[in-house]
C-alpha cells in the first residue's frame, strides 16, 4: 500500500480531534463550549473548532498560536510529523494509517531526504496558519 496523501489523512481525522485534544488537555469546559467550538481551561483559552470552515483547527489564546490537529500532536509530544501521524492513527479505526508506521521505521539515508521532510513540515506549519479571505480586505482584490 502506498503512503496516504495528506488530504486523505486530514479527512480520516475529522471528528476525532476532540478526543485527541482531550488526551492532552483533559475534559473540555462544558460551560464555555458551544456547538461550534470546544474550550478548555477555566477561562476557555484553548479552543477547538468543531463546525464550519475552520473545523479541526485549534488556537491557544494564552500562547497565541494554533494550527491543525497534527501540529498540536507535534507540539504536545515534541515529535516529528511522521510520529504525530502514527499517534493520530491510534484514534482512527480501520483507516488509511496502516502504511504510516513506515515513516518511523525507514530512516532518512541522504541529506536530501532530511531537507525534504523539513520543507514538508515547514509547509504544513504555513498551511495550518492560513485563514480564509472571506471578510478581509484581501477578498476585494
Amino acid at each position: 500500500m502506498s503512503q496516504p496523501r495528506l488530504d486523505d489523512v486530514r479527512v480520516a481525522l475529522r471528528g476525532v480531534e476532540p478526543r485527541i485534544v482531550a488526551e492532552f488537555r483533559g475534559e473540555h469546559n462544558r460551560a464555555l463550549s458551544s456547538r461550534k467550538e470546544l474550550r478548555w481551561g477555566n477561562k476557555g483559552s484553548f479552543t477547538l473548532q468543531i463546525e464550519g470552515a475552520k473545523a479541526g483547527l485549534w488556537y491557544d489564546h494564552e500562547l497565541q498560536r494554533g494550527g491543525d490537529i497534527i501540529e498540536l500532536i507535534k507540539i504536545e509530544r515534541g515529535c516529528s510529523f511522521g510520529e504525530a501521524l502514527i499517534f493520530a492513527g491510534q484514534f482512527v479505526s480501520g483507516s488509511i494509517f496502516h502504511s504510516v508506521p513506515t515513516l518511523r521505521i525507514v530512516p532518512a539515508r541522504r541529506d536530501d531526504d532530511k531537507d525534504e521532510l523539513r520543507r514538508i513540515e515547514q509547509a504544513l506549519v504555513i498551511w495550518s496558519e492560513v485563514r480564509p479571505l472571506r471578510g478581509t480586505l484581501a477578498e476585494k482584490y
